[in-house]
């Protein structure tokens, strides 16, 4: 492309649209050819016959669509509480399928972003976009008007994530993740404020939204962060508050009715079989910065003492039998702030129960 605009297209061109050092040799993209074979799978047999690489991109039959509305949406059933506590630190080889099957059907352009610091992103922000399409358009307006690259780039995102399915959302950030890491400090802290002004305009915090902002936290300003010195390993009972509020808010997320959430609550701490923790939060009432907080305070509990903890907030989530999706991303992001792995949702059957 000759123009002094080629460098701001290139990210929607299949090839390059701009001469690069040294013709290319230190490009990070697959060849072309392997990039058309991904794409149109057909067109590798065409190749091996002698066709060039524009007849073979021309004439491969296109591929089945991905079974969005199987498959991937399969993946936002509901998990079993025992299956979640099993699940723990030993992924499986469902864990394994799940997870391929996932990237499968994923969009090329959600996938692809996945890969680009800039576009990543956009996607966060993408993920965090408002359901109504008022609240939605309000929160682009604003988002374009302070960037209209990066605004421009999330309403595109968002609309190619709308096949996706809710569970797909939490592993396509673990996916963005190291690429995120690669941008300047500068940019990963302006990152991490929009997406909390996303995550916070309506005055609520979903699990979901408290789950990423604890992802993004925990991995892009780790490295603000001064080194800490080694701590005294504590004891769960030592932080008998931020377990309330923390397993207070698993309950109220896992169950909408306030009597539910106080049966929720209750059955949480007798697995703990902690010290009274009292009544659970009303709901609503924690604030995310001591929610946030609490995670911190928590970091020092024994590892033992972490998986305790985990399983009364996956009791408290699944007091209605089942685990949800929502429900299951917050729980996996506990586990990573915890450092206790839990792989990608598996789905159990519709009649799981406790």
């Amino acid at each position: 492309l000759q123009t002094p605009e080629a460098e701001t297209a290139s990210h929607m061109l299949f090839a390059d649209g701009v001469p690069r050092l040294f013709g290319g040799l230190l490009a990070t993209h697959p060849p072309l050819r392997d990039r058309v074979a991904r794409i149109l799978p057909g067109a590798t047999a065409l190749l091996a016959k002698g066709a060039t690489l524009t007849a073979a991109a021309a004439t491969a039959p296109l591929p089945p669509l991905p079974a969005a509305a199987g498959a991937t949406r399969a993946l936002a059933g509901a998990m079993g509480v025992a299956g979640f506590l099993n699940s723990v630190g030993t992924p499986q080889q469902e864990h394994l399928t799940a997870a391929q099957q996932l990237l499968r059907d994923l969009p090329l352009a959600v996938l692809s972003a996945t890969r680009d610091p800039k576009r990543a992103s956009a996607l966060v922000l993408a993920l965090l976009l408002d359901g109504g399409p008022e609240r939605r358009r309000s929160q682009l307006d604003e988002l374009i008007r302070t960037d209209a690259a990066l605004g421009h780039d999330t309403a595109e995102l968002a609309q190619a994530l709308r096949g996706a399915a809710d569970a797909a959302r939490l592993p396509l950030l673990d996916l963005a993740v190291p690429i995120l890491r690669q941008l300047p400090a500068t940019d990963r802290q302006a990152l991490e404020r929009t997406a909390r002004q996303l995550a916070l305009a309506d005055g609520q915090l979903q699990p979901f939204e408290f789950a990423l902002l604890q992802v993004l936290a925990r991995h892009l300003l780790v490295r603000e962060s001064p080194p800490q010195r080694r701590t005294r390993v504590t004891s769960l009972v030592a932080h008998a508050e931020s377990v309330r509020l923390l397993v207070g808010f698993l309950a109220h997320a896992g169950n909408p009715d306030d009597t539910a959430a106080a049966a929720a609550f209750a059955a949480a701490q007798r697995h703990l079989g902690a010290p009274a923790l009292g009544t659970p939060p009303e709901r609503g009432a924690t604030a995310p910065a001591a929610l946030a907080a609490a995670v911190t305070d928590l970091g020092t509990v024994s590892p033992l003492g972490k998986r305790n903890l985990l399983a009364a907030c996956a009791v408290a989530a699944g007091h209605d039998g089942q685990i949800a999706a929502a429900e299951v991303d917050l729980l996996r992001a506990l586990a990573d702030c915890f450092d206790c792995p839990v792989p990608l949702l598996v789905p159990a059957p519709a009649t799981a129960t406790l």
